[in-house]
C-alpha cells in the first residue's frame, strides 16, 4: 500500500471500526476524509444487478472516462480475473475482512497502468454484505489521462485486513473460495493501524468535473496540505 489515499482510508476505517467487525455506514463522515474522496467510492449490492457503484470520486471517474454510478463493479475486470475478484468481494462482505490489492490495466506488453485497490466492509441495517467502502488510485498520474479511458483490469497480489486470526477463516471446509485465494494471501491483523505507514501529505482535489480531467489538471488541481 504505497498510495496515501489507500493507506489513509484504511487507517480511518480501522479507527471508526474499533473493536467491531466493521463500522456502520453512518460512522463514515465525508468531511473527515475530504482529502481522500476523489479516489474513494461506495459499492452497494443491488437485487438483480449485483455489486454496483453507488458513489464514486472524481479521480475514479476520470480514470474510467465517465460517470460510473450504477455500473457493475466486476465489469472493471477482465474475464480471466473476474471470478477471483468475485471471491474476494464475497469474503470482504460475508466475513467482514478488508482487502488491499494491486491491479494492473490489461495490456499485451505489460505496460498497463498500475493501480491500488482497497475494499472495506460497512455495516448497513445490521448487515456487512450491503455496502462496501473502497478506493482505486493510480500509483502515478497516467500520461494518457483525458485522451482515453482505463482498460480492463487484472488482479495482482493482495492481503486481507482482519480482526481475528485468518487461519480460522482458512480452515478446511470453512469456505471453498479460500482455496482459490490462498496462494496470494498476506495477512495484516486489524487493530494495529499504528504499524501502517501514514502519509504526511494529504491530497485535496479542487476539480469537480467527473470525467474530463487531464494529466496536468490531475496534478495541478490538487493541493498538498499537512495533516492537522
Amino acid at each position: 500500500m504505497k498510495h496515501p489515499s489507500i493507506r489513509n482510508l484504511l487507517d480511518y476505517w480501522l479507527e471508526r471500526r474499533g473493536a467491531r467487525a466493521a463500522p456502520e455506514r453512518d460512522d463514515i463522515e465525508p468531511e473527515a476524509i475530504r482529502s481522500l474522496l476523489a479516489d474513494a467510492f461506495i459499492l452497494s449490492f443491488e437485487a438483480g444487478h449485483g455489486l454496483c457503484f453507488r458513489l464514486a470520486g472524481t479521480r475514479v471517474c476520470a480514470l474510467l472516462g465517465r460517470e460510473i454510478k450504477g455500473q457493475a463493479f466486476l465489469d472493471l475486470f477482465s474475464s480471466g480475473t473476474r471470478n477471483e475478484v468475485h471471491d474476494l468481494v464475497a469474503i470482504t462482505a460475508h466475513e467482514a475482512m478488508g482487502v488491499a490489492a494491486g491491479v494492473r490495466e490489461l495490456s499485451a506488453d505489460l505496460s498497463g497502468t498500475e493501480l491500488e485497490l482497497l475494499l472495506l466492509p460497512l455495516r448497513h441495517h445490521g448487515r456487512t454484505d450491503a455496502r462496501l467502502l473502497g478506493a482505486l488510485a493510480a500509483r502515478e498520474p497516467p500520461r494518457w489521462l483525458g485522451s482515453r479511458a482505463l482498460g480492463e483490469l487484472e488482479l495482482g497480489t493482495y492481503r486481507f485486513v482482519t480482526g481475528s486470526p485468518v487461519v480460522d477463516f482458512l480452515g478446511e471446509g470453512r469456505n471453498i473460495t479460500a482455496n482459490r485465494v490462498r496462494h496470494r494471501l498476506v495477512v495484516h491483523q486489524g487493530g494495529q493501524a499504528g504499524r501502517l505507514p501514514v502519509s504526511s501529505i494529504k491530497v485535496k482535489p479542487q476539480n469537480n468535473n467527473l470525467a474530463q480531467i487531464s494529466q496536468k489538471e490531475w496534478i495541478n488541481n490538487a493541493t498538498l496540505t499537512e495533516p492537522q
